[in-house]
């Protein structure tokens, strides 16, 4: 991860993408390899294969992580498809309430 990150910093943002990829296949539920992968993507303005990490980010078992695809999406433009992924997530972890009151503000 570390290496990866150096590597994003400097420049090298396909030795970093090779090592977060590296570090997925060591843990595939890293929350840190994700988003540090997804935020290359965007960096790179890659919104595709970000949207599909920040997916893959949202369906972690931590709660926190939940309304992150939802976010993105936002972001991005989209959203009634962040509407919706909000509901899911607000059913996943009800008490995020933070998170409901963020979505609704943007």
């Amino acid at each position: 991860m570390v290496l990866g990150e150096f590597y994003s910093i400097t420049g090298r943002a396909r030795e970093a993408e090779d090592q977060f990829q590296h570090a997925l296949e060591i843990d595939p539920n890293s929350a840190t390899a994700l988003g540090d992968l997804a935020a290359l993507y965007v960096f790179q303005g890659g919104s595709a294969p970000a949207e599909q990490v920040y997916g893959r980010l949202a369906t972690l078992p931590d709660a926190q992580y939940k309304p992150v695809h939802a976010f993105f999406l936002l972001e991005i433009g989209q959203s009634d498809e962040a509407v919706r992924k909000r509901e899911t997530s607000r059913k996943q972890a009800p008490a995020l309430r933070s998170w409901r009151t963020h979505l609704i503000g943007a």
